[in-house]
């Protein structure tokens, strides 16, 4: 055989791959480039939509929505009921503003999370939330109005849920909310509570964070 012939019969193209290991390919890709994937043909439209690659990104985009049911009319818009059409939720999930924030109380590090915006004008939020005082969490209507914006905070990783957890435990302990001050808006970390909960529809067990301009 001429050294520039090519023996057809030993070549492997991805049309003898079976389905499971083109899957496993496209795992070790970004939401992007599975878009880019689905436009090559009807096999890799098939095999680049499966809902276990979209499940992937959706839980790292927004961890609660693997172990919190609550969550997911924040931040799905819809409830968790199969079947579930994760490459739609993926691209809800896009749309909703978020940001990295860290926590510090007394100046000293707590956690990063995850900020996601769920009701209300998108208000920038500071890359460090310093909680400067609490206040008793029985006075949140005279600070919670229609103006305010609320997010919805999950710690970034595993490795932030130990210290995230002990600062919700310690406000819901003493009937507290966390009050952040800039110069520009009044943060109040609000734990779990009625009041709340019938404000944005939320019933968990994370962190809601509403943000308002001070009062002249």
């Amino acid at each position: 055989m001429d050294a520039m012939e090519v023996d057809t019969d030993n070549v492997v193209t991805m049309n003898d791959i079976p389905d499971r290991l083109v899957r496993h390919i496209f795992s070790f890709l970004e939401p992007q480039q599975l878009e880019a994937a689905r436009q090559v043909c009807q096999r890799w439209n098939e095999c680049a939509s499966h809902h276990l690659l979209w499940r992937k990104h959706c839980f790292t985009h927004s961890p609660s929505l693997r172990t919190e049911r609550s969550a997911w009319p924040l931040l799905a818009c819809c409830k968790p009921v199969a079947p579930i059409q994760w490459r739609y939720v993926y691209r809800t999930l896009q749309n909703r503003p978020r940001c990295t924030v860290t926590l510090q109380k007394a100046e000293r590090f707590l956690c990063n999370m995850i900020a996601h915006l769920i009701k209300g004008p998108y208000a920038q939020l500071p890359s460090t939330l310093v909680v400067q005082r609490r206040f008793d969490i029985m006075y949140l209507p005279f600070f919670l109005n229609h103006n305010c914006t609320y997010f919805y905070l999950e710690p970034l990783t595993e490795a932030d849920k130990g210290a995230y957890d002990d600062f919700v435990n310690y406000l819901i302990q003493r009937d507290r909310a966390g009050l952040v001050m800039t110069k520009m808006n009044r943060f109040m970390l609000i734990p779990p509570c009625r009041d709340v909960g019938q404000r944005v529809n939320y019933t968990g067990d994370r962190l809601i964070a509403a943000v308002q301009p001070p009062r002249l």
